[in-house]
Order: structure tokens, then sequence, then C-alpha cells
């Protein structure tokens, strides 16, 4: 697992914030894990994003100012793109992650329209199912909103709620 800082507001940047989505309390939530970390709070101007380490040619290749900011090691799901977090960092979220890897038929990056839904059904499930049924809510999120989508969902990353935390 990596963690990246994004440029959000130069004009010469290929991310500005103006073509990131956040969806949910993304920042907040993050801003814990980055404190936990040791990871200093990124400039005004910039956003930090999770990614996985085999991520990067694809986010290179696609973005040109990206600095890595720190690291830290994270356990695999057998979904390869989704990562939980060493239990002694008391991070009640798992990261789902994109990455160019294609299995079965397509690359299994996140599409921006996944990324901002996923919250929206998450909340809508919760209030439809029963109360003592527990569900893998995504809260929050960060997406690329560039215009071309096989650019921008090489660049994203959801906040979903680890049962296993709550559990415990």
């Amino acid at each position: 697992l990596s963690i990246h800082s994004f440029p959000t507001r130069r004009s010469s940047d290929l991310v500005p914030r103006a073509q990131l989505l956040v969806t949910g309390p993304y920042e907040s939530i993050l801003h814990d894990l980055l404190e936990t970390l040791g990871v200093p709070e990124p400039p005004s101007d910039r956003i930090i994003i999770p990614t996985l380490a085999q991520q990067q040619p694809a986010i290179l290749s696609r973005f040109s100012d990206v600095r890595a900011v720190g690291s830290d090691r994270a356990s695999a799901q057998a979904s390869m793109r989704t990562v939980s977090l060493r239990p002694e960092l008391q991070f009640p979220y798992h990261l789902k992650l994109s990455l160019a890897c294609q299995i079965t038929s397509a690359l299994r990056t996140i599409t921006p329209w996944s990324a901002l839904g996923g919250p929206e059904v998450s909340a809508l499930l919760v209030k439809l199912l029963p109360a003592d049924m527990w569900v893998y809510r995504e809260v929050a999120s960060v997406t690329g909103a560039q215009k071309n989508f096989d650019d921008a969902k090489h660049l994203t990353c959801i906040l979903r709620g680890d049962l296993e935390f709550r559990a415990r």
C-alpha cells in the first residue's frame, strides 16, 4: 500500500481538485489513518489518495505530478484490490483501490460512477434492511473526474466499513 499526494489546484497540474470527485467524509476519515501512520497533513492544495504499489505505473502514465508521501503494509483480500490494514492501526475501514490488472474480461479498476454511487446505495440498504443485518457500507470515496473515464478509473479509493472491526 502506498500513500500518494495528488495535486489539486495549480492550473498546470493534471489532477486539480476540480478534477477529483470526493464523496462522504473521505478526507476526515483518512486523516485519522494518516495521523496514526505518521504521514504529515498534506498542503491545502493537495489531496492524499492511497494506492496499490502495483498500480503506480498506470497512475504515473496518466498523471504527471504525483509523489509518494509514505507507505505501510496491508493485507490483500482475495478480491486483490481491497486491502485490510493491520489490526493494531485500529482503522475501521477497508480500502478498495483501482488495479490495472485484467481478470476475466475487465480491468480491476473502479469507475467514477461506482465510487460515487457506493455510499448512496449503502445508505439506502441500511434503511431498507433489518436493523440486525450488518452491511459492508461504502462510506466515502475519491475518484478522478476526467472526461476520459479510461484515465479517471485508475485513480479511485473507496472506504468500506470493516465488519470484523465492528465485531471485535
